[in-house]
């Protein structure tokens, strides 16, 4: 992936509503760079000065099989 700055318009989405608090999902093929635009998301400043407790990374695809995706997106819930 080429250096770039992270995708505005994904940005505002994360930090327009400030009302409720959000889970964010990227999905995609392999080596789409989807965790590179996660981590640029979770670094960036605007981002950060919103969500001031903290982002929360949980990998719920790691293991094999639909069973240990499920125990993941539970564990993501329990946030």
């Amino acid at each position: 992936m080429t250096r770039r700055r992270t995708p505005r318009p994904l940005l505002g989405n994360l930090n327009e509503r400030r009302d409720v608090e959000q889970v964010m999902v990227v999905q995609g093929a392999g080596g789409v760079c989807k965790t590179v635009l996660a981590i640029r998301a979770a670094r960036d400043a605007s981002v950060q000065e919103r969500y001031r407790d903290g982002v929360f990374w949980i990998d719920v695809a790691r293991g094999e099989g639909r069973d240990t995706r499920a125990a993941g997106g539970a564990d993501a819930r329990t946030f």
